[in-house]
């Protein structure tokens, strides 16, 4: 079973908890789902909140109103929800990362939470400052190729 099967089985197992009714499932884990009375979104599935960004769903046609994230490791321009907390986050909400003590370097989990405050263009000058001027040039560079239609 593919990880992105196993969050889609996991949402709905947690789906009435988080108060989303399924109203149809869709193809490549999309669900038409509807939260409280009457609101109506259009949802995808995806393993980490990241994966938005590496499969370039935000040049879609049609576009989403929610993205439920087995883990959520990424800004976001929609609503989401992780999967793992349970907690929900508006478009341009920052989601906690585990605390480390031994930061030296960014960890992958760090890394992609800049990346994608940068390319939302959110204030990032402080976090970027404490980087050497490779690294700024690499998560730029980053930024630039996720914003890359491929």
């Amino acid at each position: 079973m593919n990880k992105q099967k196993m969050a889609a089985y996991q949402f709905e197992l947690q789906a009435q908890r988080l108060e989303l009714r399924i109203l149809q499932r869709l193809p490549d884990y999309r669900y038409t789902l509807t939260f409280g009375t009457e609101l109506r979104l259009n949802a995808l599935i995806l393993c980490s909140s990241f994966d938005f960004y590496e499969e370039r769903f935000y040049h879609r046609k049609k576009p989403l109103d929610l993205i439920i994230a087995q883990s959520a490791n990424a800004v976001l321009p929609r609503l989401s929800v992780s999967l793992t907390t349970g907690e929900w986050f508006n478009a341009g909400g920052i989601p906690t990362l585990p605390e480390r003590t031994d930061r030296r370097n960014h960890n992958r989990a760090e890394s992609q939470m800049l990346i994608s405050r940068l390319i939302l263009g959110m204030d990032c000058t402080e976090e970027m400052s404490k980087l050497s001027a490779r690294s700024q040039r690499r998560y730029l560079a980053s930024r630039d190729e996720y914003l890359s239609k491929r």
